[in-house]
């Protein structure tokens, strides 16, 4: 299935927003720097501690995690 033009826009940015100073193909690169210097792929512990702030700082008081995420997008439709 093609990628809809909208989502190819908001990756193009993604990608061109990256640090200049990395090394990395993958497109998902966490915060920090590894000890060596260069962005580490983004891990699942990363979207994990990403998600837990931003609920937390919007206030949430649910756990969240990516499924959750998953099933309410699936289901609000």
């Amino acid at each position: 299935m093609p990628l809809a033009p909208p989502l190819v826009r908001r990756l193009d940015r993604l990608h061109r927003g990256r640090p200049t100073e990395t090394h990395s193909d993958w497109l998902f690169l966490a915060v920090r720097r590894s000890p060596h210097g260069d962005y580490p792929a983004l891990l699942t512990s990363g979207v994990l501690q990403l998600m837990r702030g931003t609920a937390e700082r919007a206030g949430m008081k649910k756990r969240v995690h990516p499924h959750l995420l998953r099933h309410s997008f699936a289901t609000r439709r």
